[in-house]
C-alpha cells in the first residue's frame, strides 16, 4: 500500500489524497479521502434562507450506470513515483465520500492516457520452466515486421515484442500477451489455467521499462503439470512469433479449443461447428468455392442466368422473388459438412487414430450441428440420453480435432505431434472413451485402412 496524491486525467485541478493497494492477480484499487468526480447518483441541494443543505440519492439504472464509467487516473505516489489507473471504476456505494476505485491496468512510472502507444513489451509466462529452453537473444520476425526476441535479464527469460508500429496497451495485451498465453494452453493442455506473471511496457525505443500491474500482466504462477501434451522444447520462439498474427487472424478464438468448455454438451457443440466454419473460412489452403479454378467470368454467366429463371418461376409459384434471388447467389458456396472435412482430412493425416472408432465423422459433425442450430424434428426421434451420447462423441472428437489443426498451423512438427498425443494420457483416455460410446450407441465401425 502507498499513499499519494491522484486525480482524474480530464481535470487534473482537482486532486485528493488517496492509497494505493496492488495485490499479485488483483485489481489495482485507489481508496481516497473524498469524492474525485460528482457522483451521479447523488443531488445536492442548498437552500440559502433556511442555511441548509439536502441530498438525495437516485436509484434510477442510468445513473447508476453512469456512476460506474471507467475513467483514467493519475497519481503522484509518496515515494516520488507516477502511477497511472486505466479503466478505473468507482466500486463506491451511492452518497459515499469515501469512493474506491478499482482498474483492470495500472502503469508504474509514468502518467498517461489510455489511448497511449507503445513501442514494445515484455513478459514472462507461469513458471520459468516454460521458457527457460530458450536462448538469450534468441529472435524471430514476424510478418508484420514486428520481432519477437529472448531477453535473459535478471537470469530468466522474457519474450520481448518489438512492434513495428506503436499500440496501445488493450491492444498489445490481447494480440500478443494473451495470444501467447493460448499457444502455451494449447501446448500443455493444462488442469489450471496459467498466468502471465510479470509484464513491463517501452514507450520509446531503448527507454525505461515500464511495469503493468492487474490480473492479465501480473498474477501467480499455477501448478506445473505433470504430462503435458507437448515438453517445453517443443515451443520455440518461432513458433510464439508465427502464432501472434494467427491468434489475431482467428479473432482470438483459438482461447475456446485452448481451455476447452465443460459445461453442457449441447453449448459445446454449437461453439465448436461454429468455430470449424470460422477456420475453414479464415485459414489459408481450403478450397472455398465449390469450382475452384474456374474463370469467375464463367460463374457470374451461370449466376445470372439462374437468378433470372429463379425469380421467374417464383413469380409464376407466387414465392418471394427477393429471397429466391438470394438463395441462388450462395450456389458457388461449399458446404458445411465440405469444410468439416477439409479440416478432419488435414489433422487425421497425420493424426488418424482421431478417428478410428469414428466413420464419417465430418457427417456426423454436420447432423449434430443442424440437429441443434435448426432443431430438427422428426417423427421418429431418438431419446433424448441417445442423441446426448452423440453429441458428447462429436464434441469432444472436435476438442481434439482442432486443437491438432492449431498446432499443426503454428507449425509443430507432425510427427512430433502425432508421438506426443499417442503418449499423452488424456488422448489414450479419449480413444477409450470414444471406442466404448461408439459401441453403445450401436455406430458402425471405420473400415481398417489397406
Amino acid at each position: 500500500m502507498a499513499s499519494g496524491i491522484f486525480w482524474s486525467a480530464d481535470n487534473p485541478d482537482v486532486r485528493v489524497a488517496g492509497e494505493l493497494t496492488a495485490e499479485v492477480g488483483s485489481y489495482a484499487v485507489a481508496s481516497f479521502s473524498q469524492n474525485l468526480v460528482p457522483d451521479p447518483r447523488v443531488t445536492i441541494t442548498k437552500d440559502p434562507e433556511r442555511r441548509q443543505t439536502t441530498m438525495a440519492f437516485s436509484a434510477l439504472p442510468e445513473r447508476s450506470v453512469r456512476s460506474f464509467l471507467p475513467i483514467t487516473l493519475h497519481g503522484q505516489l509518496g515515494t516520488g513515483d507516477s502511477v497511472t489507473l486505466l479503466h478505473a471504476q468507482n466500486y463506491g456505494a451511492a452518497g459515499n465520500f469515501a469512493p474506491q476505485y478499482r482498474a483492470p491496468a495500472a502503469v508504474l512510472g509514468v502518467n498517461v492516457t489510455n489511448d497511449q502507444l507503445y513501442r514494445a513489451v515484455r513478459f514472462r509466462m507461469d513458471r520459468p520452466h516454460w521458457l527457460q529452453h530458450m536462448s538469450a537473444d534468441e529472435s524471430s520476425e514476424i510478418e508484420d515486421g514486428s520481432t519477437l526476441t529472448v531477453d535473459s535479464s535478471d537470469g530468466e527469460n522474457w519474450l520481448v515484442y518489438e512492434s513495428s508500429s506503436p499500440l496501445t496497451l488493450r491492444q498489445l495485451e490481447i494480440r500478443v500477451i494473451s495470444g501467447c498465453l493460448a499457444l502455451l494452453h494449447l501446448a500443455i493442455y493444462p488442469d489450471e489455467d496459467k498466468a502471465i506473471r510479470d509484464t513491463q511496457v517501452r514507450i520509446e525505443p531503448g527507454g525505461a521499462w515500464l511495469t503493468v500491474i492487474g490480473p492479465a500482466f501480473w498474477a501467480e504462477w499455477g501448478e506445473l503439470e505433470s504430462q503435458p501434451l507437448l515438453a517445453a522444447s517443443d515451443l520455440t520462439v518461432k513458433h510464439y512469433a508465427d502464432w501472434i498474427p494467427l491468434h489475431s487472424k482467428l479473432d482470438g478464438l483459438t482461447w475456446v479449443v485452448a481451455r476447452p468448455f465443460k459445461g453442457a454438451v449441447q453449448t459445446r457443440v454449437l461453439l465448436y461447428t461454429t468455430i470449424i466454419e470460422g477456420f475453414h473460412r479464415a485459414l489459408p489452403g481450403y478450397e472455398k468455392q465449390k469450382f475452384p479454378g474456374v474463370d469467375p467470368e464463367v460463374l457470374h454467366r451461370i449466376l445470372v442466368a439462374a437468378r433470372s429463371a429463379a425469380v421467374a418461376q417464383a413469380a409464376t409459384e407466387g414465392l418471394d422473388q427477393e429471397l429466391v434471388e438470394k438463395a441462388v447467389t450462395l450456389y458457388t458456396e461449399v458446404s458445411f459438412q465440405e469444410r468439416a472435412a477439409a479440416i478432419v482430412a488435414e489433422v487425421t493425416g497425420v493424426i488418424p487414430e482421431l478417428t478410428e472408432s469414428i466413420a464419417n465423422l465430418p457427417r456426423r459433425i454436420t447432423k449434430a450441428r443442424n440437429n441443434l442450430a435448426h432443431h430438427l424434428t422428426r417423427k421418429a426421434r431418438k431419446p433424448i440420453e441417445v442423441r446426448a451420447l452423440e453429441w458428447l462423441v462429436v464434441s469432444e472428437a472436435i476438442s481434439w480435432l482442432l486443437r491438432a489443426l492449431l498446432l499443426l498451423r503454428v507449425g509443430i512438427d507432425p510427427q512430433v505431434l502425432r508421438r506426443r498425443f499417442l503418449d499423452f494420457q488424456r488422448f489414450g483416455f479419449f480413444r477409450a472413451n470414444t471406442e466404448q460410446h461408439v459401441s453403445e450407441l450401436g455406430w458402425d465401425l471405420p473400415a481398417p485402412p489397406s
